[in-house]
């Protein structure tokens, strides 16, 4: 658990001048501050910069009641650890560069969430565009083979057709030959001498 002893925002009043002032080591250690007008060392009057609901500051003279209240452990929000020959406005600004800092880590990781989506989305319309093209091909090809087969069975019946009738012709012209050669025959045979 943290104590106030422990953090950037324990701030300190001076003695004359009312002043405040982060607080330093010595004001941590023995809640002693050497005064900005006289020079000498006064009992440390505490604050939190942040007026923290949990601030364990007393209102008292004691330097023993004022080291024993920093040291009370505490769960506070505003909390952040004190780094020496920091004042409390560069610890503030520390907690606030970190916000920004994490916000913008936020938004960055969104916006990577975001276009990870949107790759995903157009890598899915890729593949059922190529899906799609694929089955127009497959389609494509099977009409062409069917077209083929039907065009094969279309030539071979006319083919037979064709035969069929020239060997009907050539029925017809033996048969007319035949004809031709009795008829010859015949007429030879009767023909007068």
């Amino acid at each position: 658990m943290p104590k106030c002893k422990d953090c950037g925002l324990l701030m300190i009043r001076d003695f004359h001048s009312g002043e405040t002032r982060s607080a330093d080591e010595r004001a941590r250690d023995s809640a002693q501050h050497m005064s900005s007008l006289s020079g000498r060392l006064h009992t440390a009057k505490f604050l939190c910069r942040a007026n923290s609901p949990a601030f364990c500051g007393v209102d008292t003279d004691s330097a023993e009641a004022q080291v024993a209240s920093i040291n009370k452990e505490i769960n506070c929000d505003p909390f952040m650890d004190w780094h020496r020959a920091k004042t409390a406005e560069e610890h503030e600004g520390m907690k606030l560069l970190a916000k920004v800092e994490e916000q913008y880590r936020l938004q960055l990781d969104e916006q990577r969430r975001e276009r990870a989506q949107e790759k995903e989305e157009q890598n899915r319309e890729r593949a059922e565009e190529k899906r799609e093209q694929q089955e127009e091909r497959r389609q494509r090809e099977a009409q062409r083979a069917e077209d083929l087969e039907w065009r094969t069975t279309v030539e071979a019946a006319a083919t037979n057709r064709f035969r069929h009738q020239e060997f009907r012709y050539w029925i017809v012209a033996v048969i007319a030959l035949a004809a031709l050669v009795v008829s010859i025959i015949v007429a030879a045979y009767n023909y007068p001498n």
